[in-house]
Formats: C-alpha cells, sequence, structure tokens
C-alpha cells in the first residue's frame, strides 16, 4: 500500500514538472519574441542615432550632450539585451535540470510499477499457498472428527462389553459359589454314607 502512495506520488510530481517544462518553454518563446523586437528597435534607434550624430555634429555643445544622452540610451538597450539573453540562459538551465529530474522520476515510475507487479505476484501466490493450507487443513479436521467419531463410538462399545462382562463375572462367580456348595455338601454327604457303610459291615 505505501509503494502505491509513493507511486502517486511520483506520477503527480512529474505531472508538475511537465507543466512547469510547459510554461518555460512558453516562456521563452514570448521572451525569444521580446528580444527580437528589441534588437529590431536597438538597431532602429541605432540607425536613427547615427543620423542624428551626422545631422548635429555641426550644432552646439547642447546638442552633443543630447547626442551622448541618445548613446547612453542606447548603451543601456544593449545591456537589457545582454540581461535577456542571461535570462535565457538561466531558463535554458533550468529547462535542463527539469527534464533530469522528469527522467529521473519516470525511471522511478517504471520501477514502483515492477516492484508493485511483483508484490501482486507474490501476494497472489500467498493467497493461493493460504487457500491449499485452509484446505489440507479443512481435511485434516475432518478425517480428525471421523476418527474421533469412530473412536467414541468403539470406546461406547467397549464400555457396554465391559458391563457385560462384568455381570457375566457377577452372574459365574455366583454359581461357583453356589457350585461349590454343592460340592461340600456332596462330599458331606458321601462321607456320612461311607461312615453308615462301615458301620453296617462291622456289625
Amino acid at each position: 500500500m505505501s509503494k502505491q502512495i509513493t507511486l502517486n506520488e511520483t506520477r503527480d510530481k512529474l505531472r508538475e514538472t511537465n507543466q512547469k517544462i510547459v510554461e518555460l518553454e512558453t516562456g521563452i518563446v514570448i521572451l525569444k519574441e521580446d528580444m527580437i523586437q528589441e534588437r529590431a528597435d536597438a538597431r532602429q534607434e541605432k540607425k536613427r542615432l547615427k543620423q542624428a550624430v551626422h545631422d548635429t555634429t555641426k550644432k552646439t555643445k547642447k546638442q552633443k550632450e543630447a547626442n551622448i544622452g541618445k548613446k547612453k540610451e542606447l548603451d543601456t538597450l544593449k545591456e537589457e539585451v545582454t540581461e535577456s539573453e542571461g535570462k535565457l540562459h538561466a531558463i535554458r538551465k533550468s529547462i535542463r535540470r527539469l527534464e533530469t529530474t522528469r527522467n529521473r522520476l519516470e525511471q522511478q515510475e517504471k520501477q514502483l510499477e515492477v516492484q508493485l507487479d511483483l508484490e501482486h505476484t507474490e501476494n497472489e501466490e500467498l493467497r493461493q499457498k493460504g487457500n491449499k493450507i485452509r484446505t489440507e487443513r479443512e481435511e485434516l479436521e475432518k478425517r480428525y472428527a471421523d476418527k474421533k467419531t469412530k473412536l467414541n463410538q468403539r470406546m461406547e462399545m467397549l464400555t457396554k462389553e465391559t458391563i457385560q462382562a462384568d455381570k457375566d463375572y457377577e452372574r459365574l462367580f455366583e454359581r461357583q459359589q453356589g457350585l461349590r456348595i454343592d460340592i461340600k455338601e456332596a462330599v458331606e454327604a458321601r462321607n456320612y454314607d461311607s461312615s453308615k457303610v462301615k458301620e453296617l459291615n462291622d456289625m
């Protein structure tokens, strides 16, 4: 998510940079037109001043001073032209710097898009692995539940069998006790009969 935000910010900066470049290029065109006009005006003014100097060479000192003033005005125009050229150079330098920035931002945008695609791929792989693990867990839980049910049923059956075995044991034990009493009584009766037979034989 943070990379998506960075990508959006990079795109916004790129749009701002492109807008600045367009504005600077427009300013350059206007400045060039102004410079052309200024140079044309300067040439016309220079011609006019030269003609004025030629026409006033024989005039008074006051007229000469006026011509000197015109020369200063021409120098001022030349300085303005030089200053305009300096501004144009600075603007071109700014455009190169902005173009470098734009190229860098475009490269960053491409890198972020590649990283974003990789993250989408990794997220899809993780989602598929999660689904697989979830399915395996559900299968294990089902097998465990089935085994638990079978074990519970087996335990119930064994419990019933144990209860029945206990009952059978008690019944057999009681029967054994009864047989022991019968055997004891039979032995006593046999001994009694034997003693009676002996007494009769002795008589």
